[in-house]
């Protein structure tokens, strides 16, 4: 106990938030109290990250810039600082707005052009074999080239558990030492490039500002999430109480934090934890002012 102790009170240079089901509220809404905290949390030099599947920009409302900006955040309140997207490009907040990282990003769609071919077959097999056994799949995107764009593959299922057999499966035939991988965000299965997933990315991030890993807090809530919370990286873990139960466990084996609330409100009582608020309570205080549900 007294080693986990030791990893909440240590010092956190970052914090790199999950978005849908963990930042974000029904209704892709942030609550003001943690707009509040996280610009507490900004003026005592923490760098915020967001870390999602979405787009950063190209589909107003649905991706991250616009969705940000929507609740008050980006550019005009100066954080995120960054954006990692598609789980595997890194944006960075400047004052004219959201710039990628260009060098690393065409570095990965590099990678992902090259892989695609055989993600593409693997993908067109797998639907042929799931369809041949009545289990009703789709893919997510329209197009191939938007397979391309996006870096990823995604095969989603009406059922969760076919969706878990699925995730299973490929990870047996995908060689981990080879080009592909795979992740699973509830009820869709992503096949993408062994170098992308939001744990290799933001061990990408903190190399290029320098940060050790023992001082960035990653909070989210899916299986998607696992690689930047199960402590293969050395980030610092905390998960909220509407996360998947996968999550929960992997956290705690890594001597991370499991929030007692959900979403927002489990993303304050995560910063209170860490004392990164300023008054001991706030969490509890600020989240009766609230409007939104959770």
């Amino acid at each position: 106990m007294s080693n986990a102790r030791g990893r909440f009170s240590c010092p956190i240079d970052m914090i790199v938030l999950d978005l849908d089901g963990t930042l974000l509220e029904h209704g892709k809404v942030i609550l003001p109290s943690v707009k509040r905290a996280l610009k507490e949390v900004v003026k005592r030099a923490v760098k915020v990250t967001t870390a999602s599947g979405r787009q950063a920009s190209g589909r107003p409302g649905e991706d991250q810039i616009s969705i940000l900006e929507r609740n008050g955040l980006g550019t005009a309140a100066g954080f995120p600082h960054y954006i990692i997207a598609d789980e595997q490009e890194i944006y960075h907040l400047t004052s004219s707005g959201y710039e990628p990282y260009a060098r690393y990003n065409d570095e990965i769609r590099r990678a992902w052009i090259q892989a695609w071919p055989k993600a593409r077959k693997i993908a067109s097999a797998e639907l042929k074999r799931l369809s041949a056994a009545g289990i009703p799949v789709r893919l997510e995107f329209s197009s191939q080239e938007e397979e391309k764009q996006r870096g990823k593959i995604i095969l989603l299922f009406e059922s969760l558990d076919y969706a878990k057999a699925e995730e299973s499966f490929l990870k047996k035939l995908l060689n981990q030492e080879g080009p592909l991988t795979c992740n699973r965000h509830f009820n869709a299965v992503q096949i993408l490039h062994y170098r992308a997933g939001k744990g290799n990315t933001v061990k990408k991030l903190s190399e290029y500002l320098g940060l050790p890993p023992s001082r960035i807090l990653c909070i989210g809530d899916s299986t998607h999430d696992l690689s930047m919370l199960d402590g293969r990286y050395g980030f610092l873990a905390a998960t909220i109480s509407n996360a998947e139960e996968e999550v929960k466990q992997a956290v705690r084996a890594c001597g991370g934090y499991v929030a007692s609330k959900p979403r927002g409100k489990g993303i304050l009582e995560i910063l209170s934890k860490w004392n990164l608020l300023a008054r001991s309570g706030e969490a509890e205080n600020e989240t009766g002012k609230d409007r939104c549900s959770s």
